[in-house]
């Protein structure tokens, strides 16, 4: 917002205001006032604060100080942070019950992989120079290839019983 950016504002407030509940506000480059910065939390980050459709800055700053836990638990608003826990509990049983469609499978990239990685071997067993010869009837070793026989298979001579 107003051309602010986080990496300019986070290391002024986490050292300013130490103390849950402190706050400070946030100006902007033309000198207006577009949010609050509220130590939430004596580990954490500060929050982030502005004013929304209908409510006034001050009125965001007191109702989130207001929901925050006095027990120093959570970084968020409690409300926020039990409706966070809900969220991911739900997505956790959905992604367990359900098989996601659209999911990325890391087994084709890995086809892939493996298949780039085959005909990248078998380009370099047939370079210039390799150290195997490049007659067509030796293999990588330099040991003659057996030469397969295509055509018909041979039939076994097997005794079939006389019909008579």
């Amino acid at each position: 917002v107003d051309n602010i950016l986080p990496e300019e504002m986070m290391p002024r407030f986490n050292s300013s205001l130490t103390k849950i509940g402190a706050f400070s506000n946030v100006y902007g480059r033309s000198g207006e006032s577009i949010g609050s910065a509220l130590r939430t939390h004596s580990r954490a980050d500060v929050v982030y604060i502005s004013s929304g459709n209908l409510i006034s800055l001050n009125s965001s700053l007191k109702i989130v100080m207001l929901c925050l836990d006095r027990h120093d638990r959570y970084r968020l608003p409690s409300v926020l942070e039990k409706c966070e826990m809900m969220t991911r509990r739900t997505i956790r049983e959905y992604r367990f019950n359900n098989v996601n469609p659209y999911q990325y499978s890391y087994a084709d990239e890995d086809e892939k992989q493996n298949a780039s990685v085959m005909r990248q071997n078998a380009a370099d067993s047939n370079k210039v120079g390799n150290h195997a010869s490049h007659d067509n009837n030796n293999n990588a070793d330099g040991k003659k290839k057996k030469k397969r026989q295509r055509g018909k298979k041979k039939k076994k001579n097997v005794d079939k019983p006389n019909n008579e």
